[in-house]
């Protein structure tokens, strides 16, 4: 019985390799969109990723509050795909929080090279054992989730010379940090 136990955990283990190349095929089809990078306002990104998320929002009873007040700061991104990352987030907090909470997004500027983008919810945190692997491919503690969504946001925003990380996450909430260069023009 464990010879037949191992030989099925080899067989998954292989076709999970295959997902994950096949997933990293499809992300790096995304890095081809140089041509769809401009310059636009930080505030306006966030701004219209809230405006995409607002009826889920409501009807998870969840309150958006939103610290983007800096209209000067400009950032050369793929707009698409810099809101998907944010929905993504979102998606993630939302998940988090079924009986309704708070999420928030505030907007750091480190230095004239470097802005941050926190965005933090009220929900039940990510589980302790996941926190290492936390970006990896196919990691879900969902029912309904693919495990892909923090790994294509990470990948998305390091191929924007950025980065994602995981800033904290207990039972009272979580906290998600995303990094990303400030255009010169």
């Amino acid at each position: 019985a464990d010879e037949h136990k191992n030989k099925d955990l080899f067989i998954i283990r292989e076709k999970l390799n295959d997902l994950d190349q096949i997933a990293g095929r499809i992300l790096d089809f995304g890095k081809s969109r140089e041509s769809f990078r401009k310059n636009y306002k930080l505030q306006e990104i966030l701004k219209d990723a809230s405006l995409l998320m607002r009826l889920k929002l409501e009807q998870s009873q969840v309150s958006l509050t939103m610290n983007a007040d800096e209209d000067r700061i400009l950032v050369f991104v793929d707009k698409g795909q810099i809101q998907q990352a944010l929905l993504n987030l979102i998606l993630n907090a939302l998940g988090a929080m079924p009986k309704g909470g708070e999420l928030k997004i505030d907007i750091k500027t480190v230095d004239d090279q470097r802005v941050e983008i926190f965005v933090k919810d009220t929900g039940s945190g990510i589980p302790t054992e996941f926190h290492s692997r936390i970006f990896d491919s196919f990691l879900t503690a969902r029912t309904d989730g693919t495990g892909l969504g923090l790994t294509i946001s990470k990948r998305i925003l390091r191929g924007h010379d950025g980065d994602l990380e995981l800033v904290n996450s207990t039972d009272q909430g979580t906290e998600f940090k995303i990094t990303l260069p400030i255009s010169k023009s």
